[in-house]
Order: C-alpha cells, then sequence, then structure tokens
C-alpha cells in the first residue's frame, strides 16, 4: 500500500525517482509540499493526520509553518490527506509558473475549484490558493468572497485576480520582484478560474 501511495505521490510531484523510496516520503514532504502540493490540496479544503503515539487530525493549513517547514516533530509521520466528500469531483485546475520547464521551482503557483449553478452561470463555492507567494501557501479568501455568488464573467476572473495579488507577499529575489510575481498572480488565477469553469461546463456536458 505504501508502495501504491509513493508512485501516486510521484505524480504529484512530477518525479518519478520520488516513489522509489516511500520512506523518503517525509523528508520530501517537509521540503517541497507547500510549493508543489499545498496549493493544489488548500483549495479543497484538505484536512491531514498525523501520527506518533497516537494520531491527530487538523486542517491541512496547519502543517505549512514556513519556508520548506511543516509542523511535524521529530518521530512525527504523515499518514494520510483527507479530501472533504463535497469537494470530490469539484472542478479545478492548478497552474505553475517558472523560470524553465521540469523540475524548476515555481515563481507562482495558483490553483482554483468552483462548483457552477444550474444555469451555468454563477459562481458558487470558489476557492483559490497560492503558492510561492508567502512564507506558506495561502487561501485568497478576499477573492473567493468577491466571487461568490456572482455572475460568471471573464472580468469577475480578471478582477478576482487582482484582489488576490493583493492578498498574497511575495518577495523580490534574483530571479523576480515582488511586482512581477503579482502580476503572475493576476494572471495565473483568472486562468485557473477560467479552466475550471471550462472543466465545470464539460462535466455538466458529459452527465447530459
Amino acid at each position: 500500500m505504501l508502495a501504491l501511495a509513493g508512485r501516486n505521490l510521484a505524480g504529484i510531484f512530477g518525479r518519478p525517482a520520488d516513489a522509489r523510496g516511500f520512506a523518503h516520503f517525509g523528508a520530501q514532504f517537509a521540503r517541497e509540499v507547500s510549493i508543489r502540493f499545498g496549493a493544489r490540496s488548500l483549495r479543497k479544503g484538505c484536512e491531514c493526520s498525523q501520527a506518533r503515539y497516537g494520531q491527530r487530525r487538523m486542517p491541512l493549513s496547519a502543517l505549512f509553518v514556513g519556508p520548506r517547514k511543516t509542523s511535524l516533530a521529530d518521530g512525527q509521520l504523515l499518514v494520510d490527506i483527507v479530501i472533504p466528500k463535497a469537494s470530490v469531483g469539484k472542478p479545478a485546475a492548478f497552474l505553475k509558473f517558472g523560470l524553465r520547464k521540469g523540475q524548476a521551482l515555481a515563481l507562482v503557483n495558483a490553483a482554483a475549484s468552483l462548483w457552477v449553478d444550474g444555469e451555468r452561470t454563477t459562481f458558487v463555492a470558489p476557492r483559490i490558493a497560492l503558492g510561492a507567494v508567502a512564507p506558506t501557501v495561502i487561501r485568497a479568501p478576499k477573492a473567493e468572497a468577491f466571487l461568490a455568488g456572482l455572475t460568471i464573467s471573464p472580468e469577475a476572473m480578471d478582477k478576482a485576480g487582482r484582489i488576490a495579488a493583493s492578498e498574497a507577499k511575495p518577495i523580490s529575489d534574483f530571479r523576480a520582484s515582488a511586482d512581477y510575481r503579482r502580476d503572475l498572480i493576476a494572471v495565473l488565477v483568472k486562468r485557473a478560474l477560467a479552466t475550471a469553469y471550462e472543466r465545470s461546463t464539460a462535466q455538466k456536458e458529459h452527465v447530459q
């Protein structure tokens, strides 16, 4: 079972080598999950369990405490990540922008998920998460609140992207300035929302 989980996680991290030893996942998780996996999971409101002498369930957001750091103590092991039943099958999208393809660290990660109403015209339960633009993976609650119940349109997605950019705390470094990262956030959030909406439409058509 652990080997199978490792192979599945390799798809998340994008490197088949990560599946060679599942025991390595604990250390790999602490270094990379907040960068590569966190945004995808926070958009769905995931929880996780950690164990040492007993088991403890907590929001996945509580696992991230800083850059490449988690709240796992010595001897503790991540034993599961639970996706809420209400989020299973929810149309979603994840986008990464890096300076090169492959295993490059992202300048910005953006993930979005949403439901639509029966007429496919209104945002329902939108969720937006951002990675590599703050000390930890973050949600964009102001952008989510702006979209909830709003008529779906490119203009609404564009404004939500700009609101999400204002909620982030990117840094300037040798790879990009904070202002450039904010511009990327606005663009990627808009594109992620548009992709999630396209997938919701495709799901509806498939059901019909």
